[in-house]
């Protein structure tokens, strides 16, 4: 909290704390959803992801174009939601893990790396 009051652009630096903090959380909820959807309990397959895609892009295309609010919020939650839904694709058909089926973990990860980012780089006292 003190990082903030001594910021001169303080609203900025919040701005963008809470908005990558939040959108992170928010994209990796729906990667995960699209991911459960598409395998259900079992292990699922790729053309189970296709058809979930095939019906899903056109309402996320449209909700990333006209979708009102900062930019920054808007990217930082479709990245992180493909990002999310590709891991774990790519997760499940690595069989070495052998952990199929804990999107969760993959948005997890994913969160707390951006976390610890976020809050790695932010200014500090003095400058």
């Amino acid at each position: 909290m003190g990082q903030l009051t001594i910021s001169r652009f303080r609203g900025d630096t919040t701005f963008g704390l809470v908005a990558r903090i939040i959108s992170t959380f928010l994209g990796g909820r729906t990667g995960t959803v699209i991911r459960y959807i598409s395998t259900g309990n079992g292990r699922g397959n790729s053309y189970g992801l296709a058809v979930v895609c095939a019906v899903t892009f056109p309402f996320f295309f449209y909700a990333r174009l006209y979708w009102p609010g900062p930019i920054m919020i808007n990217l930082l939650f479709w990245i992180t939601t493909f990002l999310v839904r590709d891991a774990a694709l790519q997760r499940e058909m690595d069989t070495d893990r052998g952990r199929a089926g804990y999107w969760i973990l993959v948005a997890g990860h994913a969160f707390y790396q951006r976390c610890l980012f976020v809050l790695r780089n932010q200014p500090r006292l003095g400058e």
